[in-house]
């Protein structure tokens, strides 16, 4: 098992033990570790094993800190997904939705593909909407209230007996 041990200086131990103490992130902190357990003289096997990573893994990070330095190992680029629609055409949704009684997602389905030209699937809406902040409910019937006097009036004019 091949080790690179001792390809740090002191002054970048100690910027890495200092980031270590100051990082909050679990993640972050666990690859200065492998830095400096490479640097102790693990080899890439040893390290996988003690960290629970796959030796590739580690190699990617021993490679960026080599190649880009302590900020790009402590980069977080994840980028998450920004979604079918623009900002805009959310809020024009959002606008239509609270302007229309949709018993189902097919209405903005159907509305999206027309307006926007883009396809969603039924469980991709529903989950658009509930980001947005809808939620589901079935609709029921609910009678109008009513109004006794006219009610009164129907039935004397129908001739209703005992009215």
């Amino acid at each position: 098992m091949k080790t690179i041990a001792n390809f740090l200086t002191v002054e970048q131990r100690q910027e890495l033990a200092s980031r270590h103490r100051l990082e909050p992130s679990k993640r972050y902190t666990d690859r200065i570790k492998i830095i400096l357990a490479l640097d102790d003289g693990f080899s890439f096997a040893e390290a996988a094993e003690l960290f629970l990573l796959s030796d590739d893994a580690l190699r990617s990070h021993y490679a960026t800190f080599i190649n880009c330095g302590i900020e790009a190992l402590l980069a977080n680029n994840y980028h998450g997904y920004d979604g079918k629609l623009s900002a805009d055409a959310e809020r024009q949704l959002r606008e239509w939705v609270n302007q229309n009684l949709l018993p189902s997602v097919q209405p903005a389905i159907d509305w999206c593909r027309e307006k926007f030209a883009v396809e969603f699937s039924i469980s991709g809406m529903r989950d658009l909407l509930h980001r947005l902040d809808f939620v589901y409910k079935h609709t029921v019937w609910v009678p109008g209230n009513a109004d006794p006097q006219a009610q009164r009036e129907f039935v004397e004019n129908q001739g209703f007996v005992g009215a």
